[in-house]
C-alpha cells in the first residue's frame, strides 16, 4: 500500500547517488589484487593463485588498472 512507501518515494525525491557500481567494484577489485601483490612481494604467481585466477587473468586486470 502507499502508506507503507518510504517518505522519498512519497515526497519524489531520488535517492542520494554514491557513485556508478561498476566503478566502485573496479575500485575494489583493484585494492585487492594490489594489496594482494603487496603481500606475496610482488610473486603475480602467487597472487593469482591466492585471488583465484590464472596469471593471465591478473595481467589482463593489471593491465586495466595501469
Amino acid at each position: 500500500e502507499k502508506e507503507q512507501l518510504p517518505d522519498k518515494i512519497l515526497s519524489g525525491r531520488k535517492c542520494s547517488p554514491q557513485g556508478n557500481l561498476n566503478l566502485r567494484l573496479n575500485d575494489y577489485e583493484k585494492k585487492i589484487i594490489l594489496d594482494t601483490l603487496e603481500n606475496c612481494q610482488g610473486n603475480k604467481s602467487q597472487a593469482a593463485k591466492i585471488l583465484g585466477i590464472n596469471r593471465a587473468s591478473l595481467y589482463q586486470k593489471l593491465k586495466k588498472y595501469y
